[in-house]
């Protein structure tokens, strides 16, 4: 006689259209990674320069390879061999960056959070607009605060900022919509896009949240449409690139994507910080039905109590399947995950996976 080994995959879904993996999860260095505009983690909570601050937003607009040959600078103290020579030539005829009273730039010294945030105010197009705000600092730091870009920020003022700081202020400007200024005669107005924000008008890369409802040929339901290779998030269908999210499903996601040739490629994707989770091992259940779970705790007797989304949907062996029947599930050997994706408490996803052995011949 043989032992087959039977896996059987339940999957309890309340998702539509989609659940997503985490953004909030992540850290700002590994979005910046994804994309290519940093290269490692360094040492965040080492200072950074003012040189290396100019680098780092040169490179978010992709113009770190620009050729600056017919570049020229009016800073005094600027050396052909200064580190980041060529991203400052950019900078300074971007308008990004401004010398001191003495035409100096000092590109080797710690850039303080005041500075940081003028160079970035002015990169997204709102340095003069902050200037009729308030004078500097003031202006761009009341500015950069109603773009978001300091949430998170552990310094302000003149205080030096970190790359750990330095991350958050990059990763916080690159869903800010650009500011366009328009000048008629004597009056001067400004407008912004929705979709003319920092990564789209630079990269064509959108930022977005969704559900992960099918990778793949595994699907939540039935009316989730995609190609065999593509992914589903939020009703959308992306091609997945290098991005697995296999293990996401059911999750809430934060995910970036290029679009080209009516093609939608992910880029990068994280699980956002509303995903609650629990695991438990199959012998642990006490019962299961359509909206509620009861199962031991380990090592003792106590019975714990998890609701269920009364319109979950279930994935049985990688179909849409109807309810399932708790001796399925109570006293198997496998694992239960219950994903809450969206924070109200019910689990709308449930994945079981069970292992039953059966004799074969």
């Amino acid at each position: 006689m043989k032992r087959c080994i039977l896996g059987i995959i339940i999957f309890i879904t309340v998702c539509c259209f989609g659940i997503t993996a985490s953004a909030d999860s992540m850290t700002e260095l590994s979005v910046l990674y994804n994309l290519n505009f940093v290269d490692s983690a360094a040492d965040l909570d080492s200072v950074v320069t003012k040189g290396d601050f100019a680098a780092a937003l040169i490179r978010v607009i992709g113009m770190d390879k620009t050729d600056v040959t017919n570049y020229y600078t009016s800073f005094r103290d600027l050396s052909t061999r200064s580190e980041n020579y060529n991203a400052l030539l950019i900078a300074e005829k971007l308008g990004i960056v401004s010398g001191d009273e003495y035409g100096n730039i000092r590109p080797d010294e710690s850039i303080s959070y005041n500075q940081a945030v003028k160079m970035l105010v002015n990169l997204l197009g709102y340095g003069d607009y902050a200037q009729t705000t308030a004078p500097y600092p003031l202006g761009h730091s009341i500015v950069a605060s109603r773009l978001k870009l300091d949430s998170g920020v552990g310094v302000s003022g003149d205080e030096l900022i970190s790359w750990r700081d330095a991350a958050k202020l990059l990763y916080n400007s690159l869903d800010v919509k650009i500011l366009n200024k328009i000048t008629a005669g004597q009056k001067t107005s400004y407008s912004t896009s929705d979709s003319k924000t920092l990564l789209y008008a630079y990269h064509g890369i959108i930022k977005a949240k969704g559900t992960v409802c099918g990778t793949g040929h595994v699907k939540l339901s039935d009316d989730v449409v995609c190609g065999a290779y593509e992914v589903n998030i939020g009703g959308d269908c992306y091609v997945p690139g290098d991005v697995d999210l296999s293990d996401y499903l059911g999750y809430e996601v934060e995910y970036y994507y290029s679009e080209k040739d009516n093609v939608s490629t992910l880029l990068c994707a994280f699980p956002t910080d509303k995903n609650r989770v629990i695991t438990i091992s199959g012998d642990k259940v006490r019962t299961f039905t359509g909206t509620k779970i009861e199962y031991y705790a380990e090592n003792s007797p106590k019975v714990f109590t998890e609701d269920i989304d009364f319109s979950a949907r279930i994935l049985y062996n990688s179909a849409p399947a109807g309810r399932i029947a708790s001796d399925m599930i109570a006293g198997q050997e496998g694992n239960i995950k219950l994903i809450d994706s969206n924070g109200d408490g019910s689990f709308e996803s449930v994945i079981i996976e069970v292992i039953k052995s059966f004799v074969v011949g």
